[in-house]
């Protein structure tokens, strides 16, 4: 049987692998950030200051938790350990992860700020352009229609004039005939 001596050393062993495998995935994610959206000097000075203050808090708050604020140097050599082996295995994949996550954002968000900067000019763009089909539409409608009945009482105008005539000679001949009909009788 182990000890618990040693049990309650391979927790915190295994703990610290841990906590420098989580502060290696915390760098990761910056360096994503860095690799997605261009960063000056200053602003990775910055990162990489606050970063590492935290990193510094959390490692205390480990050291403070587990081994009551004794720091051992088994427990930096397995941080140590636990952060070298994430780095070897799969640090390049959660930075291309983290890369393409932090890209599909900022290309979204940089989709946002175009549409709302652009998007007055393109809503009123797009809604005259819609006003001015429907305007088009209804303009050839309504001439068309105006056109119609034009055309339609020109015809009766025409019309009435031919069938006047018509009815006239049309009555004439009547009346010719019903002369000739009296007088030969």
């Amino acid at each position: 049987m182990i000890s618990p001596a040693i049990r309650q050393e391979t927790v915190i062993f295994l703990l610290a692998a841990l906590h420098g495998i989580f502060l290696a995935v915390g760098y990761d994610v910056l360096r994503g950030l860095r690799k997605a959206v261009p960063h000056s000097g200053l602003a990775v000075s910055c990162e990489d200051f606050f970063y590492w203050i935290a990193a510094g808090f959390l490692t205390f708050l480990l050291a403070f938790s587990v081994s009551d604020g004794v720091l051992r140097g088994y427990a930096a050599a397995a941080m140590a350990l636990g952060a070298l082996l994430y780095l070897e295995t799969v640090s390049r994949a959660v930075q291309k992860l983290f890369a393409g996550i932090f890209g599909l954002f900022c290309f979204l968000a940089g989709s946002i700020v175009r549409f709302a900067s652009r998007g007055k000019a393109e809503v009123k763009r797009f809604l005259l352009r819609r006003i001015r089909k429907k305007w088009n539409y209804f303009a050839a409608k309504i001439c068309g229609k105006a056109q119609k009945r034009i055309e339609i009482k020109k015809k009766k105008r025409y019309n009435k004039k031919s069938t006047e005539k018509g009815t006239e000679k049309q009555r004439r001949r009547v009346v010719r005939k019903r002369q000739q009909d009296k007088e030969g009788l």
